[in-house]
């Protein structure tokens, strides 16, 4: 009987039908394809960007906002004033 490879049961579940399905670990973590890109954060436009909706944007994250009616994405930056 031969031994088993040493991998054996340490095998990678298949990702799903798609990347985004597979980044997606929350209902609350939503794909959405960057309307513009960021340079700084190494984001081009038309990138798949996951967002979670359901926590408050902090200092320094990156955020999807409305301005004039057109979605951007953006860099937060708190300023006391």
């Amino acid at each position: 009987m031969p031994f088993p490879p040493p991998t054996f049961g340490y095998e990678d579940k298949p990702i799903g039908d798609s990347v985004t399905e597979y980044l997606q670990p929350r209902p609350t973590v939503l794909p959405y394809h960057a309307p513009n890109s960021l340079a700084i954060a190494g984001i081009e436009e038309g990138d798949v960007l996951m967002v979670e909706a359901a926590k408050p944007p902090a200092n320094g994250s990156i955020a999807i906002i409305t301005k004039e009616a057109e979605r951007q994405v953006v860099k937060l930056s708190w300023h006391k004033g």
